[in-house]
C-alpha cells in the first residue's frame, strides 16, 4: 500500500501547481510601429509601446492570440500649463503679458509671448475682484480669439473661465491678453491650457 501511495504523492506535487505560483513573463518592447507577429502563451506574452507620432494610434499594445490589440492606454498628450500671478492696475484698451505679474501696457508687443510649439489652447481661467464687467480675451498675433472671459461685477474675487471654446497656435505665434473693460479693484491670476496634438 505504501508503494503505491508514495508514487501518487509525487505525481501531485509535480503536476499540479499553485496558480499563485505560475508567472507570465512580459516581454516590453517600444518602436515606431508594431512587428508583424506576437506571443501570446502560458509562460509569455508580448507587449508593446507605439510612438509612432499619431496620437490616435500611439499607446501600449498586447499580445493576443497572435494579434496586437491596444489596452486603450493611449500616449500621453504633451500639455502646456502657462498663467501668471496677480499684480498691477490695468487700462482699457491695454494689453496684459499672460505669464508674468505685471501691469497692463499700451504696447502690446511688450507683453507678448513666444508659443513653442503647435497647440491647441483651451480652458481659460481668470481670477480678480470684479467691480463692472471686466472683459479679457486671449489675442494670437495680435488678434482677438474667441477664448473670451468677462467678470459678473460682484465686487467679491471670483474665479471666471471659458471652458467651451478653443484657439490653435503655431510654433512661434505671440499670445497676450487683451483687456476690454477695465473695473477690477484686485490683482488677477491666469491659466491656460494648450495641447499639442
Amino acid at each position: 500500500m505504501k508503494k503505491l501511495i508514495l508514487p501518487i504523492v509525487a505525481l501531485l506535487l509535480c503536476c499540479f501547481v499553485s496558480p499563485a505560483s505560475a508567472q507570465v513573463t512580459r516581454r516590453m518592447r517600444s518602436g515606431t510601429s508594431l512587428p508583424g507577429t506576437c506571443i501570446s502563451n502560458t509562460q509569455v506574452v508580448d507587449v508593446f509601446v507605439l510612438k509612432s507620432g499619431v496620437p490616435a494610434s500611439d499607446g501600449q499594445y498586447w499580445c493576443n492570440a497572435g494579434s496586437w490589440v491596444k489596452d486603450g492606454l493611449s500616449a500621453p498628450t504633451p500639455t502646456m500649463i502657462i498663467g501668471k500671478g496677480g499684480g498691477g492696475t490695468w487700462t482699457v484698451g491695454q494689453f496684459i503679458a499672460i505669464t508674468l505679474p505685471t501691469a497692463s501696457g499700451a504696447t502690446e508687443s511688450l507683453q507678448q509671448v513666444l508659443i513653442p510649439y503647435a497647440c491647441t489652447c483651451k480652458n481659460f481661467y481668470a481670477r480678480w475682484t470684479d467691480t463692472g464687467g471686466t472683459v479679457l480675451t486671449i489675442r494670437k498675433n495680435g488678434v482677438n480669439t474667441s477664448l473670451v472671459v468677462t467678470g459678473n461685477s460682484s465686487g467679491v474675487a471670483t474665479t471666471f473661465s471659458n471652458t467651451s471654446n478653443s484657439a490653435s497656435f503655431a510654433a512661434g505665434d505671440l499670445i497676450s491678453i487683451g483687456v476690454t473693460v477695465a473695473t477690477q479693484t484686485s490683482g488677477i491670476g491666469t491659466s491656460l491650457e494648450c495641447d499639442k496634438p
